[in-house]
């Protein structure tokens, strides 16, 4: 009876100490096996958008350095920033922005706004170190399509949390978190644009169901800081399609 104890207590022993070396070098094993049984979507990757045909019919317009054709019943907001139907309601907004000239706008604000924007969990420190370690581009004002996003939807795989620790490993949880809750709430695709990075976004949020919804963010290669946004609240999915494939960059 002795023996077979201590037969025993020296297999779990060897057990454990191969599942301590296990760990030992795959630290983040027990976080993939989470992500991967929790989350659905962890280790999706953005695919290509599918332009279709843009009729004859459609106008052309150039507007915040964009040209995009919509259809002829659209009416060219009195903003300029856009277009609307037949019925008056807007359609189609497009805003441009410069994420390096926002900062610094807010950074005038001083103590009185610290922390008012910041809802991350990390230090600034951490994030960057997060993302050197596995090897992403760390999120910039400066770059625009380094939005962190992006990477979450697109970059970010369950495989990648095997060999972090700590603070890291808990960054990766976070974004694992930020994926699953982005993809459940909107489709995204890529759009290739010549001289510019670009993503098309679809609402499929329960909250927005009843209102047709996309979103195109546009980051130009020549400037980029800057993100040009395309909302789009067109009811018929084609006609939303058709808008999309029209969008480039004004020459």
């Amino acid at each position: 009876m002795k023996k077979k104890i201590l037969a025993a207590c020296i297999a779990g022993g060897v057990l454990l100490a191969a599942g301590g070396c296990i760990f030992a070098f795959v630290p983040g094993l027990f976080t993939y096996l989470h992500v991967k049984i929790k989350y659905d979507n962890i280790d999706r990757t953005i695919p290509q958008f599918e332009r279709v045909s843009v009729p004859e019919k459609f106008v052309q317009y150039s507007v915040q350095g964009l040209t995009l054709s919509v259809p002829d019943s659209y009416v060219p907001t009195d903003t300029g920033h856009g277009f609307a139907g037949s019925d008056g309601k807007p359609r189609v907004l497009i805003m441009r922005s410069d994420k390096l000239e926002t900062a610094a706008l807010l950074s005038e604000y001083g103590a009185d706004t610290d922390g008012l924007y910041d809802t991350k969990q990390f230090s600034d420190a951490e994030y960057r170190h997060y993302f050197e370690t596995v090897g992403a581009p760390v999120p910039s004002d400066a770059d625009a399509r380094t939005d962190d996003l992006w990477y979450s939807k697109g970059t970010l795989q369950a495989s990648d949390c095997l060999k972090l620790r700590g603070t890291d490993r808990r960054i990766f949880a976070e974004y694992a978190l930020t994926k699953e809750e982005s993809w459940n709430m909107e489709e995204t695709w890529s759009l290739p644009l010549s001289g510019a990075v670009c993503y098309v976004s679809e609402s499929t949020a329960a909250l927005t169901a009843s209102i047709a919804g996309n979103t195109v963010c546009i980051y130009p290669d020549d400037s980029r800081s800057e993100e040009i946004s395309v909302i789009l609240r067109v009811q018929d999915p084609q006609t939303a399609k058709q808008i999309i494939s029209s969008i480039q960059l004004a020459t």
